[in-house]
């Protein structure tokens, strides 16, 4: 009897240790962002960074299975109402397409990975990851376009072809425009959606709004002839 007791707790041990994952799902990511606040597109990319146990060797992800509910909590409490995926065999950790409920404007979006390793057993689930959908439509836009008053439509004078840019006329810098308004009640949260005919920075009460940069993000890799002459000081010397 002795003996049958030992082999039985040493049988449930080792089950114990097989059935535990050594990849864990870490660095979620949305069109490549980590918890983007406006994501522009109606299926977003998902991705994810498996992480083996130290010193396990040709590890491999053979399985994924995704979760995205409307809130955090449902999230957490395994209720996802946007889409639940299923368990998906595939060694695919990159740009994994959203596929489920169609995604409105301003929508939250919590979400979740676990992978399944080359021994067939599934991690736990991944901390939480969040994208929120901007504004998906152009007649979505109410705002109105705000400039400063001593700009016009009239371009600046040309200076005669040839000029060095160093002799050309510099544009006026770049103004401040501020509006004030007024908030009675708490506010909970709040999202600014802005967009601009240039780089900007947005501030609130004098702090800046986001970690954002030169925004809106702008890609001009082509050949673009006469920079020169349109008060741009950069060469036309891309490939």
């Amino acid at each position: 009897m002795k003996k049958s007791f030992i082999l039985n707790i040493c049988f449930v041990f080792g089950l114990s240790v097989l059935a535990e994952a050594k990849i864990t799902p870490t660095q979620l990511r949305c069109e490549y962002l980590e918890n983007p606040p406006v994501v522009d597109v109606v299926s977003p990319r998902l991705s994810w960074v498996n992480i083996s146990e130290k010193g396990d060797r040709g590890q491999v992800q053979t399985a994924w299975e995704i979760r995205v509910a409307g809130t955090k909590e449902k999230l957490l409490q395994n209720s996802a109402d946007l889409w639940s995926s299923g368990k998906v065999v595939s060694i695919q950790s990159v740009n994994i397409y959203y596929g489920g409920k169609p995604l409105l404007s301003r929508q939250d979006c919590w979400w979740q990975v676990r992978t399944w390793d080359n021994k067939g057993q599934v991690s736990t689930w991944s901390d939480p990851a969040f994208w929120s959908m901007g504004l998906l439509k152009p007649e979505e836009w109410k705002a109105q376009w705000i400039g400063a008053p001593w700009q016009g439509e009239e371009a600046l004078p040309k200076s005669p072809r040839g000029t060095p840019i160093s002799q050309q006329p510099m544009p006026p810098p770049a103004p401040m425009l501020r509006k004030s308004f007024a908030i009675n009640k708490e506010v909970a949260s709040a999202r600014a959606y802005v967009t601009g005919l240039g780089f900007f920075e947005l501030y609130l009460n004098g702090k800046k709004v986001s970690e954002d940069v030169l925004v809106p993000n702008l890609t001009a890799y082509g050949k673009r002839p006469g920079l020169e002459n349109n008060y741009i000081s950069l060469p036309d010397n891309f490939k």
